[in-house]
C-alpha cells in the first residue's frame, strides 16, 4: 500500500435505497477496515460525504418536488488506540439534515443516493530521530540538522541555535556539553509543534 495514495470507498446503488439505518450499519462494519489500515499506516484521516435526496408534495399529491443536498463530516483522525466514534459521525449528519429541514422548506429525507468515505494516511507533525536534509537545502547552508539518534530533535534544534559551533554544526558532540543548560521539564519527546509552542 502506498502511503501517499488516497483511498475512497463509495456506496452507490441506484436500485437500492440507502437509508439512515444502512449508513449506520456500514459505519459500524467499517471500523474493522479502519483498524486494518491503521496497522499499515499507523494513523489515518477519514472524512464522510453524503448526497441525499429530499422530496415534498406540492399541490396535494399531484406533483412531487425533489432536491439534492450534500452533507459532509469534519475529518476524523483514527489510530489503533483511538477508534472512530460512530455516534459523533451520526450526530453530525443528523444535525445537518435537521438544519436543512429547519429552513422551512418542508422537504423530507427520501434516501441517500451516495455515501463516500475518504481515507488518507495521516502523519502528524512531530519531532523524531534524525532524518537527513535534502541536498538542495544542505548546499544552501541555511539550516542546521543535528545528527542525533534519540527522539530529542526539538532539544537539539534549540541548543544548536543558542550554542553555534564554528565547524561541524550538524554533529551532536558539539552540543553535548550544553545538554542540561536549558530547562526542558514538562516537554515530552517526541514533541509536537503545538505542545512545544505552549512551553
Amino acid at each position: 500500500m502506498r502511503h501517499n495514495s488516497r483511498m475512497i470507498f463509495t456506496v452507490r446503488d441506484p436500485v437500492m435505497i440507502i437509508d439512515r439505518n444502512s449508513v449506520e450499519r456500514m459505519l459500524q462494519t467499517s471500523n474493522h477496515i479502519f483498524v486494518c489500515i491503521c496497522r499499515v499506516c499507523r494513523s489515518i484521516r477519514v472524512q464522510f460525504t453524503a448526497e441525499a435526496s429530499f422530496a415534498r408534495e406540492t399541490d396535494g399529491v399531484i406533483f412531487i418536488s425533489r432536491v439534492t443536498a450534500y452533507f459532509h463530516s469534519e475529518p476524523y483522525v483514527i489510530t489503533e488506540g483511538q477508534p472512530l466514534d460512530m455516534n459523533r459521525v451520526l450526530t453530525s449528519f443528523n444535525a445537518q439534515v435537521d438544519g436543512f429541514n429547519a429552513r422551512g422548506s418542508s422537504f423530507v429525507l427520501e434516501n441517500i443516493r451516495r455515501f463516500v468515505m475518504s481515507i488518507l494516511p495521516y502523519r502528524p507533525l512531530v519531532g523524531s530521530s534524525y532524518i537527513a536534509s535534502p541536498k538542495w537545502l544542505k548546499t544552501k547552508r541555511c539550516a542546521v540538522n543535528v545528527k542525533n539518534n534519540d527522539h530529542e530533535c526539538f532539544k537539539w534544534a534549540v541548543v544548536s541555535c543558542l550554542y553555534e559551533p564554528k565547524t561541524h554544526k550538524d554533529e551532536l558532540y558539539n552540543y553535548l556539553p550544553y545538554k542540561n543548560t536549558l530547562n526542558f521539564d514538562g516537554i515530552r519527546f517526541q514533541s509536537s509543534i503545538q505542545r512545544s509552542c505552549q512551553k
